[in-house]
């Protein structure tokens, strides 16, 4: 029980339940939606469906909890793993437990799923290694980033493939939450020149205005690849969730203060889940 306590613990510090089932559960929504399956809701495949998600990004989770461990215990001393909570030992055997978990839930789906289930287990680790070039990739934050938020497309077409028959069908929509992370991505890594750390951020590799640039510019294409997947429909309640999203985000070009800075980031992250509504309501 005091393990079992201790994962617990763990999960409420570095993957908030509250905040993940909506982010995820809105994400699983967003491809019943767009995956013309809404009718679905309510039927056990979507309830795996957000289960295995939530899973696969709790995977993602413990991978960098390893990777980041011997920084941690310099920089970050009071997370979980440096502080004692949990081992190594103990992170290892949980990545072990979801993919069991995510197998049980994936033996009863069709061949497709099956298939994407394998590209994106193989994908995962092989960001778990940093895909064997992890000095080149050490300096290259940018670089880094766009490799590894690329394990969307793959969980996206596996959720595609478990409520339709041609999941690469839906390209669009799967390339759009590629685009989307992106946006959380760079985004979180983003500071006023008041708030910059001594670690590599996008502000201080491309300096505001480049990060600004980059953030919105994965805002654009996202909105433009989910326009093709609705029939190259541009709707007003999508350019309403670009617009206020620059709107609010355009302080921080404008100000040095620290609340410009912490409303980008917040922007950056609400993004999405306006994102994912939005395209929902506009499936019915």
């Amino acid at each position: 029980m005091g393990k079992m306590r201790a994962f617990i613990q763990f999960t409420n510090e570095r993957f908030d339940p509250a905040i993940h089932i909506v982010m995820i559960g809105l994400f699983v929504l967003y491809h019943l939606a767009m995956g013309g399956a809404i009718g679905l809701f309510g039927n056990p495949k979507s309830l795996w469906g957000l289960l295995f998600c939530l899973s696969f990004f709790f995977k993602l989770r413990l991978y960098d909890e390893i990777k980041d461990y011997q920084t941690d215990l310099i920089n970050n001393p009071t997370r979980p793993l440096p502080r004692g909570l949990l081992t190594l030992k103990d992170v290892r055997m949980a990545i072990v437990a979801t993919f069991v978990f995510e197998f049980i839930l994936t033996m009863n789906e069709s061949g497709t799923t099956k298939m994407f289930t394998l590209l994106a287990w193989s994908y995962s680790l092989l960001m778990y290694k940093e895909f064997f070039i992890s000095k080149f990739l050490e300096n290259k934050l940018t670089t880094y980033a766009l490799t590894h938020t690329f394990v969307v497309v793959l969980l996206s077409l596996r959720t595609f493939s478990a409520f339709t028959d041609n999941p690469l069908n839906f390209w669009q929509s799967s390339l759009a939450c590629y685009f989307c992370f992106n946006v959380f991505e760079f985004g979180r890594k983003t500071f006023t020149n008041s708030e910059e750390k001594k670690v590599q951020t996008y502000s201080n590799i491309f300096g505001k205005a480049g990060a600004f640039i980059l953030t919105f510019s994965q805002i654009l294409v996202a909105t433009y690849l989910v326009t093709l997947a609705h029939n190259n429909e541009l709707s007003y309640r999508l350019i309403g969730v670009v617009l206020t999203s620059f709107i609010l985000m355009l302080p921080y070009l404008m100000t040095d203060k620290i609340w410009a800075g912490k409303l980008f980031r917040s922007i950056s992250s609400i993004f999405i889940i306006l994102f994912f509504i939005t395209n929902i309501t506009l499936t019915f």
